[in-house]
């Protein structure tokens, strides 16, 4: 699998963790809290493969320079809702309101990516290199390599 396709199915797995946290109550404490730490655990590693893996290699061109820039913000944003979320009990309405909120952020990066980012990408960079890029993150999900959001920080 190319990059492209990789990230397209990272996408899909976070579209679906958030179906899945909607469809549950304020009675489920611990399904939620389950469905959340998956969530972020998937937004993270994602988060992390595309700043230190995609990102470098795209934003050498000047087409793709500020979507990039903006990824960056968003992925900042995530973060931060992240943390949010997780100080407050899964049991109360404002809890499943921020996990709305993130999946609204999230929905407009991802259709930011794949409607706009991915098109121009696949302009500039060249197949093998789409496949290259694949091939690494995938090998750093069978290593299950720790991420980290450290390197974001230096």
């Amino acid at each position: 699998m190319d990059v492209y396709q990789i990230l397209m199915q990272d996408h899909r797995t976070v579209e679906q963790l958030f179906i899945e946290i909607e469809q549950t109550d304020d009675r489920e404490v611990e399904r939620r809290e389950q469905l959340f730490g998956k969530l972020r655990v998937a937004l993270e590693a994602h988060t992390v493969v595309e700043e230190n893996i995609f990102y470098p290699e795209i934003d050498k061109y000047p087409a793709i320079k500020e979507l990039v820039a903006e990824a960056f913000d968003e992925h900042a944003e995530f973060e931060q809702t992240l943390q949010q979320i997780s100080e407050l009990p899964t049991n109360k309405a404002d809890w499943l309101e921020m996990i709305k909120e993130l999946e609204e952020v999230v929905q407009e990066h991802v259709h930011k990516e794949e409607d706009k980012m991915f098109p121009a990408a696949r302009k500039a960079l060249p197949d093998s290199l789409a496949e290259q890029l694949g091939r690494k993150i995938e090998e750093l999900k069978r290593k299950d390599a720790p991420l980290s959001f450290a390197r974001r920080h230096q």
